[in-house]
């Protein structure tokens, strides 16, 4: 949101509103195709249910988690392309600094 204009505030709101709806959607659709395949026609009872269950989350956190690190890696990538609009040099004595730092400025844009 800092990156629009004030006149724009709402449009953008509703957008990320839209989109964050949208992610989650697709992940309950994803979870829910997981937890479908595993249990496939069985008849649902006490005595398979924790099993499959918990199968089929593992099975999901996995994925998840492989989602949650390619979208990391895509941002990080995404800020160190933007390296030589900041004016940083991409030197061999910068090169072991940058990506801690990136590292520490997405983490505290997540969390702060």
């Amino acid at each position: 949101m800092s990156s629009v204009e004030k006149r724009f505030y709402a449009v953008a709101s509703g957008t990320l509103g839209t989109m964050r709806l949208t992610g989650q959607m697709f992940s309950m659709g994803i979870a829910m195709l997981i937890l479908s395949l595993h249990i496939g026609h069985t008849q649902i009872h006490a005595g398979i249910l924790p099993r499959v269950f918990l199968r089929s989350m593992k099975v999901a956190f996995v994925f998840f988690a492989i989602l949650c690190c390619r979208g990391g890696l895509c941002l990080i990538g995404e800020r160190q392309s933007s390296i030589g609009t900041q004016g940083e040099r991409w030197s061999d004595a910068n090169r072991g600094l940058l990506l801690p730092r990136y590292c520490f400025r997405l983490l505290s844009d997540i969390l702060f």
